[in-house]
C-alpha cells in the first residue's frame, strides 16, 4: 500500500478542487467512486468515531465525578469500540502515516501485556497525568486497556474505583483527542484521494486510488479471516487447540459485535460508497452480487448466534464459528483475487503480508 507523504500542492488549491469535484458531476466512474468513498464512507466513519470518543470522555468525567458505578461506562465503551471497528477498515492516509491504529487498539495480545503493563500503573494511578500516560507503552492507551479496567474482575479486585477512574479518565481523554486529530487530518488529506494526477505522488491515477481503497479493505478482510477467529480456533497454531482468550475483546464479550461492525463497513463500501455500482459499470455485476451474498450470509450467521463467541468456544461449540470463518475467507478471496482481476488493478503491500 502506498505510504503517505506530504505533497507539493498548495492546500488552498486542493480545497478548491475538492469543492469543485463534490459540486460538479464526476467525469469518470472512478472519480464518482472515490468521491462517494470519501463523502459516504470515510468521512462519516471518522466523524462517528470522534463523536463517540468524545461522548465516552464526557461520560467518564461525569461518572467518576459523581462516584457512580463504573459499570455505567461499559455501554459508551462499546459504542466507541463499534465505531473503531468500522473505521479500522480505512488503512491508508493519516491513520497509517501517524501510526494511530495502535492508539485505539493494541491487539492481538498473545502474552496478556495489557494486564501486565496496567497493574503497575494502577498502583500509582493517581500520580499519572496525560503526559505520563502518553509516554507509557501504547499498550496502556486504547480501548483494550479501558476494557481491562471496566470488565476484568482481576482489575476490579486489584484497585478501587478511585484508582481505576484516574486511569480511565486519562485513557478516555486520549481517545477523544486522537479521534479528533484523525478526523481533522483526514479533512486535510482527502483532496489527495480526490485529485489523482501524474503530479500527485500518492495517487498518480484514479485507478491507482481505487486500488489503494481496495487494498485497504483487503487488509481488513485478511485480518478478519487470518486473526480474529483463527487464533482462537487454533487453526494457525501447532496445538490446534481452541482458546477463546485469543479472541478480540474477549473480556467484554464483544468479539461477535466487532466482526459485525467490520462487515457493516464493508457493506457500506459496496452499497453507499458504490463499489457494487462501479463493478457493474465495469461489466462485473455477477462479482458484485457474489460479494454481497457472501457478506449477507456471514452477517446472518453471526447475528443468529445466541451466545457470545467466547462462550461458544469455551464450550467447544465451534461448528457455527467455523462456518463464519469460511465466509470471511471467501470475502478475502474476493478482495485479494477476484476484484483485482476483474478491474485490472494491482494491489500493493499491506499490513498483513508476511503474517
Amino acid at each position: 500500500m502506498t505510504n503517505t507523504r506530504s505533497l507539493p500542492f498548495k492546500q488552498t488549491l486542493w480545497i478548491g478542487l475538492v469543492a469543485c469535484l463534490s459540486a460538479c458531476a464526476p467525469s469518470t466512474p472512478e472519480q464518482r467512486l472515490l468521491i462517494d468513498v470519501n463523502e459516504k464512507l470515510i468521512t462519516p466513519l471518522y466523524t462517528d468515531l470522534a463523536v463517540s470518543s468524545r461522548d465516552l470522555a464526557s461520560a467518564t468525567a461525569t461518572v467518576c465525578g459523581d462516584n457512580r458505578s463504573l459499570d455505567t461506562l461499559q455501554t459508551p465503551w462499546r459504542d466507541v469500540m463499534t465505531a473503531w471497528q468500522k473505521a479500522q477498515t480505512i488503512q491508508f492516509g493519516p491513520i497509517r502515516e501517524h501510526n494511530l491504529a495502535w492508539e485505539f487498539q493494541f491487539w492481538p495480545d498473545k502474552k496478556n501485556l495489557i494486564a501486565k503493563k496496567l497493574r503497575p500503573l494502577l498502583s500509582q494511578a493517581e500520580q499519572q497525568t496525560q503526559q505520563t500516560l502518553s509516554q507509557a507503552s501504547v499498550v496502556t492507551h486504547g480501548l483494550p486497556a479501558m476494557e481491562y479496567l471496566l470488565f476484568d474482575d482481576s482489575a476490579k479486585q486489584r484497585a478501587d474505583d478511585k484508582a481505576r477512574c484516574a486511569l480511565l479518565t486519562l485513557m478516555a481523554n486520549n481517545l477523544a483527542t486522537t479521534s479528533q486529530q484523525l478526523q481533522q487530518q483526514w479533512q486535510a488529506y482527502q483532496p489527495l484521494l480526490l485529485s489523482a494526477s501524474p503530479d500527485n505522488t500518492e495517487f498518480p491515477t484514479e485507478k491507482h486510488a481505487v486500488a489503494v481503497v481496495i487494498d485497504s479493505f483487503l487488509s481488513q478482510t485478511e485480518q478478519m479471516s487470518g486473526r480474529k477467529l483463527t487464533m482462537a480456533l487454533g487453526l494457525n497454531t501447532k496445538s490446534q487447540r481452541v482458546n477463546p482468550y485469543f479472541l478480540e475483546s474477549w473480556r467484554s464479550q464483544h468479539s461477535k459485535e466487532n466482526l459485525l461492525a467490520n462487515l457493516a463497513a464493508i457493506k457500506s463500501l459496496m452499497t453507499e460508497a458504490g463499489l457494487s455500482r462501479y463493478l457493474a459499470e465495469q461489466g462485473q455485476q455477477a462479482l458484485a452480487d457474489n460479494i454481497q451474498s457472501a457478506l449477507s450470509d456471514t452477517q446472518a450467521q453471526l447475528t443468529a448466534m445466541t451466545q457470545p463467541l467466547f462462550e461458544q468456544m469455551n464450550q467447544q461449540n465451534t461448528e457455527t464459528t467455523a462456518a463464519v470463518q469460511q465466509g470471511l475467507e471467501a470475502l478475502t478471496r474476493h478482495f485479494k483475487v477476484d476484484i483485482p482481476n476483474a478491474l485490472g488493478i494491482q494491489l500493493g503491500f499491506n499490513n498483513n503480508d508476511g503474517d
